[in-house]
C-alpha cells in the first residue's frame, strides 16, 4: 500500500481551452473520469498521470498533462464496482482512496486537501456531491454515510442503516440515496434530525443508483441485471413496488438519464452483452438497441450535440461517440480499458499491463 496522499504535482504545458477534453488514467484495476459543468472532460488518476485530451475538436491529441502521487490501495485492484470520483459546481474532483478523500482543484491544478474519515472505517466505497458543491456525501465500506464539510474539514454527521458496502449514492436536492451491496436502498433527509426518511430494496447489490435530472423518479441498477424505476416517494417501505423494470443479460452500473427527456433512460450491457438500450421508463419499451460487440464499463449523454458516449472495455479498449436518435457511430477513439463514464465526462481508463494512463 502507498501512503497517503501528497502533492508532487508537474505542470505540463497546460492549455486551458473551451472544449471537451478527455483525460485518461490509468492504474492496477480501478479508475475513473468526470467532466466539469462547462464541459471539460477529465479523469483523475488514484495513481501516477493525469493526461487530457480534446474529444471532439481534435480527437486523441494531448492536451496537458500532469504528474502526483497518491495512494493506491490493494483494493482498488479487485473493486472495480464502486464510484470513487465524482465533480461539485466549483470544479472540484473528489477521489476516494482507502479511508480518505482526496480533492483536487481542476481550475488550479493542485491537490487541495485530504479529509480523513474515522478509524472504524475500512475505506471510502463511494462518494457524491450535493448539487452547489459545498457538501460531499462518503459511503463507507461498513455501511456508513458520511457528510463532509469540505471546506472546513469536519464531519458535519454520520448515517448509518446499511449492514454492507455502500458502493453508490445519488442526491436529489436535499435528500439522499445510497445503495449498498445486500441490495438495499436508503434515503435519507439531510435537513432532519431523524435522517432515515425510506428504504428500497433488490434482491442483489446495488450497482448503480441516479435521480432523473427532474428529480421525478430513481434509477437503481443492480448485479443481477435488474433497472429498477422508483417514483419520488422517499417516505416508501420495502413493500414499495418500483414503476417499471427492465431485465438486462449483466450488471446494471453504466446508465445515464436522457438531460433533455426526461423519462428516457441509456443502459450499457457488460462483458457477454455490450449492447447499448435505450429505454422509455413510461412503458419499459426498449426505444433502440446497438452491438457493440465490447464491454461497455461507463456510459453518458452529451446534451450539447444529444449524443451517448461510451466507454468499453475487453475486447476493443475504446471510447465512441453515438447518434442519439439512429445509435450509429460518429467517432471512435481507440485506448486502455474504460472503466465508467459520468454525465459529461466521468471517465476511467484502465490498463492491465503497468499501472500508468496514457
Amino acid at each position: 500500500m502507498v501512503s497517503s496522499a501528497t502533492s508532487l504535482l508537474q505542470d505540463i504545458g497546460f492549455e486551458h481551452q473551451p472544449s471537451f477534453y478527455l483525460s485518461r488514467v490509468a492504474m492496477f484495476s480501478l479508475i475513473q473520469l468526470i467532466s466539469e459543468p462547462s464541459g471539460a472532460l477529465y479523469t483523475c488518476s488514484l495513481f501516477n498521470f493525469l493526461h487530457m485530451f480534446d474529444l471532439f475538436r481534435n480527437v486523441g491529441h494531448r492536451v496537458c498533462q500532469y504528474g502526483f502521487l497518491l495512494k493506491l490501495l490493494l483494493f482498488c485492484f479487485f473493486f472495480t464496482d464502486l464510484n470513487l470520483l465524482d465533480w461539485n459546481a466549483q470544479n472540484s474532483v473528489a477521489i476516494a482512496l482507502d479511508a480518505s478523500v482526496c480533492i483536487w482543484s481542476t481550475e488550479h491544478c493542485r491537490l487541495m486537501c485530504e479529509i480523513h474519515m474515522n478509524s472504524n472505517s475500512k475505506y471510502a466505497s463511494s462518494i457524491a456531491w450535493i448539487k452547489d458543491g459545498s457538501c460531499l456525501a462518503v459511503g463507507t465500506s461498513d455501511g456508513e454515510v458520511q457528510l463532509w464539510d469540505i471546506e472546513t474539514r469536519k464531519r458535519l454527521r454520520n448515517m448509518c442503516g446499511h449492514t454492507s458496502v455502500v458502493g453508490a449514492l445519488s442526491w436529489n436536492n436535499h435528500i439522499l440515496s445510497s445503495g449498498s451491496r445486500l441490495g438495499f436502498i436508503h434515503h435519507y433527509d439531510v435537513r432532519m434530525a431523524h435522517h432515515h426518511i425510506g428504504s428500497l430494496r433488490h434482491t442483489k447489490s446495488i450497482s448503480g443508483l441516479k435521480w432523473s435530472p427532474d428529480g421525478c423518479r430513481l434509477a437503481s441498477g443492480s448485479s443481477d441485471g435488474i433497472l429498477n424505476i422508483w417514483p419520488n416517494d422517499p417516505n416508501t417501505t420495502f413493500r414499495c413496488r418500483p414503476l417499471q423494470s427492465m431485465v438486462h443479460p449483466t450488471a446494471v452500473k453504466a446508465m445515464d438519464w436522457c438531460p433533455w427527456q426526461s423519462e428516457i433512460v441509456a443502459v450499457g450491457g457488460g462483458m457477454t452483452d455490450g449492447v447499448v438500450r435505450v429505454w422509455d421508463i413510461n412503458n419499459g419499451n426498449c426505444l433502440r438497441s446497438t452491438e457493440t460487440k465490447s464491454q461497455i464499463c461507463s456510459l453518458l449523454w452529451l446534451a450539447c450535440s444529444k449524443e451517448i458516449v461510451t466507454g468499453h472495455g475487453l475486447p476493443k479498449n475504446q471510447i465512441v461517440r453515438w447518434d442519439f436518435h439512429s445509435l450509429t457511430r460518429k467517432c471512435t477513439i481507440a485506448c486502455d480499458i474504460i472503466v465508467a463514464i459520468l454525465f459529461m465526462g466521468e471517465l476511467l481508463c484502465l490498463r492491465m499491463t503497468d499501472t500508468y494512463i496514457n
